[in-house]
């Protein structure tokens, strides 16, 4: 079922960037809203499996959600994962939880985001070095 959910969020990733380009961000407010729905699921599923990247599938449902102009929705998932993230102590994932509500409350917040300044795409490359760098150190 995560492959359904990851091929059809990857399929409106490029129909909501298309209506963005082309007919401006108030026509892809609906495709981020269920873009947002589906990374919310993806994130809940990755979660169950033990997989740690479901992280990048929450800061992406809240920056579709903010995308899609419903900032309180947003705000309410952040809420929720913040809760999850303080109870496994995970301080790197509240640093990148805080940046995405300080976006969330900027006078520029969404959904007039340039796609280069989205807040976990910086944050999945810094999961996945750090990732990386457990591994090596338990391997020596």
């Amino acid at each position: 079922m995560t492959t359904d959910l990851k091929k059809r969020a990857q399929s409106l990733y490029w129909v909501a960037r298309e209506l963005d380009e082309l007919c401006g961000p108030e026509a892809a407010r609906p495709v981020h809203a269920e873009l947002a729905v589906l990374h919310k699921e993806l994130a809940e599923q990755r979660l169950a499996d033990g997989d740690s990247g479901a992280w990048i599938d929450v800061f992406a449902a809240v920056t579709c959600l903010g995308r899609s102009g419903d900032r309180d929705g947003a705000r309410g998932l952040l809420a929720v994962w913040r809760e999850k993230a303080e109870h496994g102590r995970l301080d790197e994932i509240c640093q990148e939880l805080d940046s995405l509500q300080n976006w969330l409350s900027s006078p520029t917040a969404p959904p007039h985001i340039p796609s280069e300044e989205k807040p976990w795409a910086v944050f999945a490359e810094r999961l996945v070095l750090s990732q990386v760098r457990r591994e090596l150190s338990a391997a020596w």
